[in-house]
């Protein structure tokens, strides 16, 4: 099943890994991101324009942690390429979602 028919609580590293061995590009229901945004308003902008453009469209997956070159995924790094330890994550969800 496409990652794009799948709920997010259902999509795992082997999606991802399909997502980059297929070389699937970023399109109307997909985006790549190396690296999550930053804390600044510019930052949080940008986030912001991310996720309305999907929601203003048929939906899709924003998806962190993946380099990319040209729209295609070259690479999966991670949240540990973000120097970001496991405990913040909820705090980064927390952010994200105010």
């Amino acid at each position: 099943m496409p990652i794009t028919n799948k709920a997010l609580e259902l999509v795992d590293a082997s999606d991802l890994q399909t997502l980059l061995e297929n070389e699937v590009p970023e399109g109307k229901t997909i985006d790549y991101k190396e690296a999550l945004s930053g804390n600044s308003d510019k930052d949080r902008k940008e986030f912001l324009y991310d996720i309305s453009s999907f929601a203003n469209t048929s939906g899709g997956h924003l998806i962190f942690g993946i380099k990319e070159d040209g729209g295609i995924p070259t690479d999966i790094w991670g949240a540990s390429h973000f120097g970001r330890k496991t405990e913040e994550v909820d705090k980064e969800k927390q952010w994200r979602s105010n």
